[in-house]
């Protein structure tokens, strides 16, 4: 009799393991992306102004311009966690560095 109630419980034992395992994984970016918080909006109006504020990498950014996506827009709450990928356009005044660089998101999707 005790062996039969045994076998139900480990397996119960089991099953629940592998979904806390599961579930508990560490959300990291794939290869070649960063985690990135953004945390506003830009509302300012100017030549090189605009575009949305966020960390990476313990360093702030400002991307005045974002790849066309279905992720971030005027309705995002802030702050909210994304991968992207960016870079800083050669040949354009607006972009480069300074106490907030500015660059361009190339790519972006959602952490979840």
């Amino acid at each position: 009799m005790k062996s039969n109630l045994l076998k139900p419980a480990v397996w119960a034992l089991l099953l629940a393991l592998l979904v806390v395992a599961s579930c508990n994984k560490p959300n990291t970016p794939p290869p070649g992306w960063v985690r990135a918080t953004f945390t506003g909006i830009d509302y300012k109006m100017c030549v090189c102004c605009g575009g949305y504020y966020f960390t990476a990498n313990g360093k702030k950014f400002r991307a005045l311009d974002v790849v066309k996506n279905t992720v971030l827009d005027e309705h995002t709450k802030f702050p909210h966690d994304y991968f992207i990928k960016y870079d800083i356009p050669s040949g354009s005044f607006c972009f480069g560095t300074g106490d907030i660089s500015v660059v361009r998101v190339t790519a972006i999707k959602d952490t979840k």
